[in-house]
């Protein structure tokens, strides 16, 4: 299927505080733009100086861990998998010494 877009919330994540919400139409299978997505957000956050960052924040979570590819219990510097529903939702939760998010 081509054209469809990623940001559907479920029932579950849906219990979690608003904090902010992408969505973005993409003109590939729904399959390789989820891989896509889970490549990119390892990248992003992963890099670096991502866990020095994360430590010098007081982050909960400061390094790279758990299951991969994404799911429940994997975490990243600053961030933990709250939900991954292939391939409709991703949601990453974190705190810090300044904020919930």
């Amino acid at each position: 299927m081509r054209g469809h877009s990623i940001g559907a919330m479920s029932a579950e994540s849906e219990r979690l505080p608003y904090v902010d919400e992408h969505s973005l139409v993409v003109e590939a299978a729904r399959e390789e733009t989820w891989e896509a997505l889970l490549r990119a957000v390892e990248g992003l956050v992963s890099a670096g100086a991502a866990p020095a960052m994360a430590r010098a924040l007081g982050c909960a979570d400061t390094q790279r861990s758990g299951p991969r590819p994404l799911q429940p219990g994997s975490a990243l510097p600053g961030f933990h998998v709250a939900a991954a529903a292939a391939p409709a939702e991703l949601a990453l939760v974190g705190s810090h010494r300044f904020s919930n998010y």
